[in-house]
């Protein structure tokens, strides 16, 4: 029996399996994207460097964006796929300098600040190739593995302490990041050169007629390797810093430290999705489902009508209680569209997605 095809969006309500195709040569596209943020609006931290609205609690923000555009033929599949990857560890105090210092406002003074942030920012391309086999009359597994290459790359790691008092100061940092592209002290350098393998599975589980169960992991395993990579190794102290009349900060530091060039392992963070279907009748289907991104967790419930009996498409909702985002979509023969947030305006957003898949016979 022929997998189905795993939700490509983030809460994975979707809650129904793709529609079953026949067995000749078809052309398939996936488009997905899905960014959250637990500190600001995605737009904000991810489009306006921290410039916007107060901050909420929080220590993490990323967004998993994928297109591939491929053909299938039966249980196999081979497309071409693009990522986009950015993920954001950092701790409130970092989030709170960040946040001054884009919207030139003072800092809190009588305050230690404790500094650490995480970036990883990655761009690649590359080829993947999909299979699905029945390991019994009601279950099948489908493993993919994506080779990739990337020239585009930053990542890394911040940590120390920041201290204002009676407008003096004192403070250090330790900096060891790597980039294709120095936007810290402007060093020109020639751009890496990566290449590497993703692996990603998937179960699915009819368990009767009424039943239905889907796992995935995505990124259980991935490695991309990165010669001649530009770094930056160094501490950072504060002999620099210094604040307007205003109470605004200036940071120029001293560095002492190193810079070159050196080999670079690249991994992302695994995500893993669950989701339990259960048909009610002929046209309402309900489900349950989580989903986990690095630390992150997201359950989730949704609801799926149809009326076959005017041919009409599919229509299904959910409900994250870990984004407190809405998904809608619909399902119509061989397309399928849904939109996912927790507000009605892009700009006050804090997790958008949107997913549109479609596929064509040749």
């Amino acid at each position: 029996m022929m997998l189905h095809r795993p939700c490509r969006l983030l809460l994975l309500l979707a809650i129904t399996p793709s529609v079953h195709a026949d067995k000749s040569l078809q052309i398939y596209n996936e488009n997905h994207l899905f960014a959250h943020s637990e500190t600001s609006t995605v737009k904000q931290i991810v489009m306006d460097d921290f410039r916007g609205p107060n901050l909420r609690e929080g220590g993490y923000s990323f967004t998993h964006n994928r297109w591939e555009l491929g053909l299938k033929h039966e249980h196999w599949r081979l497309g071409y796929v693009l990522r986009y990857d950015y993920a954001l560890k950092y701790t409130h105090d970092t989030a709170e300098l960040f946040y001054a210092d884009k919207n030139d406002q003072p800092i809190q003074q009588d305050r230690r600040y404790e500094v650490f942030l995480a970036p990883i920012h990655a761009r690649s391309w590359g080829l993947r190739l999909a299979s699905s086999w029945p390991l019994a009359p009601t279950l099948s597994i489908e493993p993919s593995i994506s080779y990739l290459q990337s020239k585009r790359l930053q990542q890394g790691q911040v940590s120390g302490f920041f201290v204002a008092e009676n407008d003096r100061y004192s403070g250090q940092l330790d900096l060891d990041y790597v980039y294709d592209k120095d936007k810290l002290f402007d060093r020109v350098v020639t751009r890496p050169s990566g290449h590497g393998l993703a692996f990603d599975v998937a179960l699915h589980w009819n368990m009767n007629e009424s039943w239905q169960a889907h796992v995935a992991a995505i990124d259980l395993y991935h490695r991309i390797n990165y010669s001649r990579t530009p770094f930056h190794a160094a501490k950072a102290n504060s002999d620099r810093i210094s604040f307007d009349d205003e109470g605004r900060i200036d940071v120029k530091p001293v560095l002492e430290g190193s810079q070159g060039y050196r080999s670079h392992v690249l991994r992302l963070p695994r995500q893993y999705r669950a989701n339990l279907q259960h048909t009610l009748d002929e046209q309402w289907q309900i489900s349950a489902a989580f989903y986990r991104y690095d630390r992150l967790n997201f359950p989730s419930l949704g609801l799926s009508y149809q009326d076959l009996a005017q041919s009409l498409p599919k229509f299904f909702g959910a409900y994250d209680f870990g984004a407190k985002a809405v998904t809608l979509g619909l399902q119509a023969a061989s397309l399928r569209f849904s939109l996912t947030s927790d507000a009605l305006e892009f700009d006050e957003a804090y997790t958008f997605g949107l997913n549109l898949d479609w596929m064509l016979a040749l």
